[in-house]
């Protein structure tokens, strides 16, 4: 259960540090494709499918930014009570770093994705385990048969 470890950032940091820049949309897309199945039905499948496809290929990457301010947007006028949200929010600022060496949002946003993934997880395991182990496959493993030419 990596969900129970102290430290999740400093984990994170680890994880998303072995990953090239470049390749961490593609790790994105696996771990946002895993969760989708295990999300509530809450209205916000249209905003996770549109940063799946924001990760989905180099060409789409810089979609990433409007899409961050829009989910900035949502966070902020939920004072960052939403947990999906402030996940996805992390990811585009991530999708849109590999755009460019200078990145204009936080260099070590992936390393949140564990900690912000971590609250979730006990109720993810609850609802479906094998979806939830699918899930922690993906945020664990490095991303292949990922669309692009030089991901593998």
């Amino acid at each position: 259960m990596w969900w129970t470890e102290p430290d999740l950032f400093a984990h994170g940091a680890a994880l998303v540090a072995a990953l090239p820049v470049h390749k961490r949309p593609g790790w994105i897309h696996g771990v946002l494709t895993a969760l989708a199945p295990l999300l509530d039905d809450n209205g916000e499948a249209g905003l996770l499918q549109a940063v799946v496809a924001a990760a989905s290929r180099p060409a789409a990457w810089p979609d990433a930014a409007p899409l961050f301010h829009r989910v900035r947007a949502l966070n902020l006028a939920s004072n960052g009570t939403l947990p999906l949200h402030r996940l996805l929010e992390t990811c585009c600022k991530e999708i849109y770093n590999a755009t460019a060496p200078s990145a204009p949002f936080d260099r070590d946003a992936s390393a949140y994705l564990l900690p912000l993934l971590a609250p979730m997880m006990p109720s993810f395991v609850l609802r479906d385990a094998a979806l939830a182990g699918a899930l922690s496959e993906a945020l664990f493993r490095r991303p292949r048969n990922i669309p692009w030419p030089d991901a593998n």
